[in-house]
């Protein structure tokens, strides 16, 4: 079952995760996006993003736990997703 978190133009899928692979589909583009774990580090970051389906694949496993979604848009209007990982 894929569960996603959806909020304005963006989607972020699946959602529990397994940490491996994160799919966000977007109608606009993304200036920043940033993964944060529940202490607040910055796990991943990426800037200009022009795609309409993009496939994060972080560099570092993502252990079980709850992680945030940080998205900057084209508009400087920020969105935070909250993301499960469970493995």
């Amino acid at each position: 079952m894929t569960i996603f978190s959806r909020r304005g133009h963006l989607v972020i899928y699946p959602n529990i995760n397994s940490g491996k692979t994160i799919n966000i589909c977007c109608n606009e583009n993304v200036k920043v996006l940033e993964i944060i774990n529940s202490l607040g580090q910055k796990i991943a970051f990426k800037t200009m993003i022009k795609a309409s389906i993009l496939t994060i694949e972080p560099t570092i496993s993502l252990v079980t736990g709850i992680y945030f979604i940080k998205v900057l848009d084209q508009y400087n209007k920020e969105q935070v997703f909250k993301m499960i990982v469970n493995y």
